[in-house]
């Protein structure tokens, strides 16, 4: 019983952890494009598509 409820939280956990990263990356890849925007600009430009 104990392995089986280890097995389960090792797949959550791994779930969970490329889930994670998942989100990180977009919001790394938004962050940045602002960035690039703002930094050549110098407006903080939210319709840059």
């Amino acid at each position: 019983m104990t392995m089986q409820w280890l097995s389960e939280f090792g797949a959550i956990a791994a779930m969970q952890g490329f889930n994670g990263l998942s989100v990180f990356c977009v919001l790394l890849l938004m962050a940045l494009g602002l960035a690039i925007i703002f930094g050549q600009m110098g407006v903080i430009n939210m319709a840059h598509g």
